[in-house]
C-alpha cells in the first residue's frame, strides 16, 4: 500500500508538471502573433508581455510544486513524519503535544514556502510593475497570519482534539460539524478580520455610488455598503468582489479597479458580481464544500480503523489514541495529491459560474461596457490571451477573455 500511495503522488506531481510544461510551450508558440480575435485591439508588444508573464509564473509555479512535491514524500513515505511524531510524542502528551506537532509542521511548511512568496512578489511581480509591496508589509502580513493562526487555530485544534479522542467511531461527523461552523463564523468575522490587513473605506465618488446603489436597488441586493480597499498597498493588479450572506453582504472595489475602469466599466464588473448573488453560487460552493469536507473526514473515518493505513507511512495505529490529530494532518498533507484530480470538474463548475454571471452582467448593465472592461482588465494584469486548453480546463476558474468577450458580443 505503501508503493500505491505513493504511485498516486507521484503520478499528481508529473501531471502537473507535465500542464506547466505544456504551458509553457503553448505560450511560447503561439507569443509571436496577437490572436486575430484581438488584433487591433491588443499589441503585440502586450501580447508578448503577458505571454512572457504567464510563463515566468507557469516556471516559478512548476519549481514550487516540485519542492513540495519532493517535501511531502520525504515526510509521508520516507519517515520524516514519523520521525517528527516521535520527536514530539516522547517530550509532550495530549493536547499540548497536539499544539507542538502541528505548530513544528507548519513551522516547515512556512520555511518551504517562504522563499517562493518571496520571489513572487520581488522578483516576478517587480519585474512585470504589479508589485506594490514593501518588505515591512510582508512580513507584517505573516505575522498578522501568524497571530490569527495562533487565536484561531489553537481553540478549534483543541475542539477536534477533543472530538476525536471522545467522540468514538462518529469522532470524524464531529469534526466536520466544528469545521462547517468556523467557515460560517468566518463569514461574519471578516468583516473584523480583513482591516487588520488592509484599510477599507466607504465609497466616496457620489455619482459611482449613487450608480451602483440604483444597480443593487434593481437586482434586489441588500448590502451593508459599498468599500473601497487600498488593493494598491500590495499590488498593480485590480479586483472586485462580493462577500458574505445576509446582513454583512458587501461590495468591495480595489482602487486600482476604479484608477482604470470608467463609470460604465465599474458598473458592468459589479453587474457581474452581483450575478454570483443572484444564482447562489456562492450558497452553491458552500454546499460543494460541505459535501467534499464531509466524504474527505468520513473517509478518514474509516481509515483511522485501518492497521495498513498507518504501516503506510512508517506509523503504529496506537498513533490514534496518543495523538488522533497527527492522523488528521497527515491524511490532509497526502490527500490533494490523490484528490487533484478533481480539480478540473470543480474549475468547470466556477467557469460555469462566470458565465451566468456575465450574462446577467449583460441584462442588467451593458455587454459591451463590462467587454471593455475585461480589455482593460486584460492589458492591465498582462493576461495571456493564448493559453493551453487543456493547462487551462484544470488549472483555471474563469473563461478565457475570448470566451467571455465572444459570447457578451457575438458576432
Amino acid at each position: 500500500m505503501t508503493l500505491v500511495f505513493l504511485v498516486l503522488t507521484l503520478a499528481a506531481i508529473a501531471f502537473d508538471l507535465w500542464l506547466d510544461r505544456r504551458q509553457i510551450a503553448y505560450l511560447r508558440r503561439h507569443g509571436g502573433s496577437v490572436p486575430a480575435a484581438f488584433a487591433g485591439k491588443v499589441s503585440l508588444e502586450e501580447h508578448q508581455r503577458a505571454s512572457t508573464y504567464a510563463i515566468a509564473k507557469a516556471k516559478l509555479e512548476a519549481l514550487s510544486l516540485a519542492t513540495n512535491g519532493l517535501f511531502v514524500i520525504l515526510m509521508a513515505y520516507a519517515g520524516g513524519f514519523a520521525l517528527l511524531y516521535g520527536e514530539v510524542s516522547t517530550r509532550f502528551t495530549g493536547y499540548p503535544g497536539t499544539l507542538v506537532l502541528v505548530g513544528a509542521f507548519m513551522v516547515l511548511s512556512g520555511l518551504i514556502d517562504l522563499p517562493f512568496g518571496l520571489y513572487r512578489n520581488f522578483v516576478l511581480e517587480e519585474r512585470f510593475g504589479f508589485n506594490r509591496m514593501t518588505f515591512r508589509t510582508f512580513i507584517l502580513d505573516r505575522l498578522k497570519g501568524l497571530g490569527l493562526t495562533i487565536v484561531i487555530g489553537a481553540p478549534l485544534l483543541w475542539l477536534i482534539d477533543y472530538a476525536m479522542r471522545h467522540a468514538g467511531g462518529l469522532w470524524w461527523l464531529y469534526a466536520w460539524a466544528i469545521w462547517m461552523a468556523v467557515n460560517v463564523i468566518a463569514v461574519f468575522a471578516m468583516k473584523f478580520v480583513a482591516p487588520l490587513f488592509n484599510k477599507y473605506e466607504k465609497l466616496d465618488a457620489d455619482l459611482l455610488r449613487h450608480r451602483l446603489e440604483a444597480l443593487l436597488q434593481k437586482c434586489g441586493f441588500r448590502s451593508s455598503g459599498i468599500f473601497k480597499v487600498d488593493g494598491s498597498k500590495r499590488s498593480a493588479h485590480a479586483n472586485a468582489y462580493f462577500t458574505g450572506f445576509g446582513a454583512v453582504k458587501r461590495i468591495v472595489l480595489f482602487d486600482t479597479l476604479l484608477e482604470q475602469l470608467d463609470n460604465d466599466e465599474i458598473e458592468a464588473v459589479i453587474a457581474h458580481e452581483l450575478g454570483h448573488f443572484k444564482h447562489g453560487h456562492l450558497q452553491k460552493r458552500f454546499t460543494i464544500l460541505a459535501v467534499s469536507s464531509f466524504a474527505m473526514l468520513a473517509l478518514l473515518g474509516w481509515l483511522a480503523g485501518q492497521d495498513w493505513f498507518y504501516r503506510v507511512f512508517s506509523l503504529q495505529q496506537s498513533l490514534f489514541t496518543e495523538m488522533p490529530v497527527a492522523v488528521l494532518l497527515l491524511f490532509f498533507m497526502v490527500s490533494p495529491f490523490v484528490t487533484g484530480w478533481l480539480r478540473a470538474g470543480f474549475n468547470h463548475l466556477s467557469r460555469r459560474d462566470e458565465f451566468q454571471a456575465d450574462a446577467f452582467a449583460a441584462k442588467m448593465s451593458n455587454a459591451g461596457d463590462l467587454a471593455q472592461a475585461l480589455m482593460k482588465l486584460q492589458r492591465n494584469n498582462a493576461t495571456a490571451l493564448a493559453q493551453d486548453p487543456l493547462y487551462m480546463a484544470v488549472h483555471h476558474s474563469h473563461p478565457s477573455v475570448e470566451e467571455r468577450i465572444g459570447r457578451l458580443t457575438p458576432a
